[in-house]
């Protein structure tokens, strides 16, 4: 059976309240197409769309402890908070900031996160740009492209060499929110299997914002430390029968195409008269959303 975490919760609050709980704008939502009885067997199809889960909060910091005091610096140095949510697409890692004025000069200021994915060591690195450092990396030779913003993640982490022991595994998609006082970066769901549905995005030793010239300085960070495990959620569908006006069942997992299509099969051998086919679908903390299908057997 699959893993998810707070199905049997979120079930439970679905059968106590006789709807769902209430969810942000962008949710799950769940059909079914078609319901077909071939004499043994109920076959289901159906499409799904899976919502953003709200971020999680892993970490937190004081206000006010950066090593460069804050109200003398538009720097953004003093973390607050980090979380970690997810969609579908992407996982995203967002560094929460007392201030942030202004996006951090180029090759002055470096956001660091280091966690584990599976029980391997990742790096998730954010500057304005990153060209005192091992820039090129995924550039066209002798080019430097990211210059406007350096979100980067690194891995496959060996013995001490030079600067780095973890290589550059991929430019990422980021944003300096001075709007939000955050750092935000996003990983690709499955850019590599640590980072596949059902991954742990396990603590290491957590989050730096720093003055980091070439390499970072600790007389100028402050850390957060990351206390929580966050799992990548799953896209889960599962479907049930039941008599007509009985309770919902879900007993099936259904199987998820990569466009939310879905299909089950329910065993329908011993069952004659008036049914209810149920669905549910349900993507990580971000609820989940159910429908039904008359069928007479």
């Amino acid at each position: 059976m699959k893993r998810i975490r707070g199905f049997a919760t979120l079930i439970a609050a679905v059968a106590a309240l006789g709807g769902l709980p209430a969810r942000a704008a962008d949710t799950t939502s769940v059909s079914i197409v078609d319901v077909v009885f071939d004499g043994r067997g109920v076959m289901v199809t159906g499409d799904a769309a899976f919502g953003t889960e709200l971020p999680m909060l892993v970490g937190r910091d004081p206000t006010g402890d950066a090593a460069i005091d804050p109200s003398t610096s538009p720097l953004g140095l003093d973390v607050t908070d980090i979380t970690i949510g997810a969609d579908p697409v992407d996982v995203t890692f967002t560094i929460g900031l007392a201030e942030l004025e202004v996006p951090p000069p180029n090759e002055v200021v470096r956001y660091f996160w280091q966690f584990l994915a599976n029980g391997k060591v990742y790096w998730i690195q954010a500057k304005s740009s990153d060209v005192s450092g091992i820039a090129t990396a995924g550039d066209p030779v002798g080019t430097v492209n990211h210059v406007q913003g350096a979100f980067r993640l690194r891995g496959d982490c060996g013995p001490l060499a030079a600067l780095t022991n973890c290589v550059h595994i991929a430019w990422l998609d980021g944003v300096f929110d001075v709007d939000a006082d955050e750092v935000r970066v996003k990983v690709p769901v499955g850019l590599r299997p640590d980072f596949a549905p059902g991954s742990a995005i396990e603590p290491e030793t957590g989050v730096s914002a720093a003055v980091q010239p070439v390499v970072s300085s600790a007389a100028t960070s402050d850390v957060a430390t990351q206390d929580e495990t966050y799992i990548i959620p799953e896209r889960v569908v599962r479907v049930g029968i039941a008599p007509a006006g009985a309770p919902a069942e879900y007993s099936v997992d259904a199987t998820v195409e990569g466009d939310g299509r879905w299909r089950a099969t329910l065993d329908a051998s011993t069952l004659a008269g008036d049914y209810t086919v149920h669905a549910i679908a349900c993507y990580g903390a971000s609820g989940c959303a159910t429908t039904q299908a008359p069928i007479s057997i």
